[in-house]
């Protein structure tokens, strides 16, 4: 307390200092008060970490709504009337009464995060927010800062103010990882500490903070072959694979062409606010026929 004392004594507020105490963490402000210009006593007040936390994540979630970072799909969304299908979906609804990891392998565009949305959404957590990031999309540097945030002047070009990460924004949610095999391996240990301690500790910072998050990873390639390569870690993979879904691309369900292509001529007519459309019987029959691009998603 040393240097609280001597910050007192100029005159100046120790604010948002963490100690631990018999009741948990607590976040400590002490304000001077001066007598005859004389440190005459100190006001402290405290506050628990998880009300701080949860007045923060309230502002947050709302802040996440309003740039649609929420959830927005669920499972009557998803169209399809493939017997297999229709098979993995009756597991993965029961996934989604769980908190376990999950991961979700499949090619790009066949709907990997309606589905973990979808999950998000018939969860418990379905009242907390709902964040993701497409692990491929951004320098490692700068994902590393978007998913553990930092505190003041943790780098050059940090804001002043510090910026609270994902991880954070997700506290009593859901964050989706996607594209999890583009991560380089100092984060991949990182996000193995997440999973091992859900704790995260912002850039710059030596205090760990507890986080209440389900983590949903995908990924496009065979997880299993980058572990032989050596490009991903092994114990990473099984803490993420906790629970498996693999997705099913449309051309793989032609039974299903029609109805999506219904659903969306629907959306655009409604958005577009113009007279309702329909496929034609020949259409229709093109479609059901055709076996469709590479890779088409739900």
């Amino acid at each position: 307390m040393h240097q609280e004392r001597h910050t007192l004594r100029e005159g100046k507020t120790v604010s948002a200092k963490v100690v631990d105490t018999p009741q948990g963490a607590m976040v400590v402000n002490l304000y001077p008060v001066f007598a005859a210009r004389q440190l005459s006593r100190v006001v402290l007040t405290m506050q628990t970490v998880s009300s701080l936390q949860g007045a923060e994540h309230h502002v947050r979630r709302q802040e996440l709504s309003r740039r649609g970072l929420s959830a927005r799909y669920h499972f009557d969304d998803l169209l399809t009337e493939n017997p297999e299908m229709l098979r993995r979906l009756a597991i993965i609804k029961n996934y989604a009464g769980t908190d376990a990891t999950i991961l979700i392998n499949g090619e790009s565009g066949t709907g990997k995060e309606v589905l973990a949305q979808s999950i998000h959404n018939a969860s418990q957590r379905v009242n907390g927010p709902f964040v993701a990031i497409n692990c491929g999309a951004m320098a490692p540097q700068i994902l590393e800062s978007e998913l553990f945030g930092y505190v003041a002047g943790a780098f050059t070009g940090a804001s002043p103010k510090g910026k609270i990460g994902l991880f954070e924004l997700a506290h009593h949610g859901t964050i989706f990882l996607d594209e999890i095999s583009e991560l380089d391996k100092p984060l991949q240990t990182r996000l193995l500490r997440v999973l091992q301690e859900r704790q995260i500790m912002r850039l710059g910072s030596d205090q760990m903070i507890p986080v209440d998050i389900r983590v949903i990873a995908a990924t496009n390639q065979t997880l299993t072959k980058l572990i032989a390569d050596g490009t991903f870690r092994e114990d990473l993979y099984y803490r993420l694979n906790v629970l498996k879904v693999t997705t099913i691309p449309l051309r793989k369900r032609p039974e299903d062409i029609k109805a999506i292509g219904l659903s969306l001529l629907t959306s655009f007519s409604q958005h577009y606010k113009r007279p309702a459309l329909t496929l034609t019987r020949r259409c229709g029959k093109s479609f059901s026929a055709s076996p469709g691009p590479e890779t088409s998603g739900s």
